[in-house]
């Protein structure tokens, strides 16, 4: 599913259960934000820029999606023909 060096994106950061011992690694994970897979093991993966108080120092694989850069650039060229447009009303 994932690869090591793979860029992916934080899709639940939400507590197992209540008094859970690596909720507050759970904090520590933003939703939407990009993190890149540093080891992975059977059903979790070490992230390069934050570390889990799990033993194994990762999280669940199902916390994360692969990154979908054509998503990315289709936002991006929409966000640019935006500025573009306001530019010409400007002018």
């Amino acid at each position: 599913m994932f690869k090591i060096g793979e860029k992916v994106v934080c899709v639940n950061n939400k507590p197992i259960y209540k008094n859970h011992p690596c909720n507050d690694s759970l904090t520590k994970l933003e939703e939407k934000e990009i993190y890149t897979i540093e080891k992975i093991y059977f059903d979790g993966v070490v992230l390069k820029e934050v570390k889990s108080s799990h033993f194994s120092g990762g999280y669940n694989k199902s916390r994360f999606r692969k990154l979908d850069h054509t998503f990315a650039e289709e936002v991006t060229a929409r966000i640019e023909e935006e500025i573009n447009q306001e530019n010409l009303v400007e002018a």
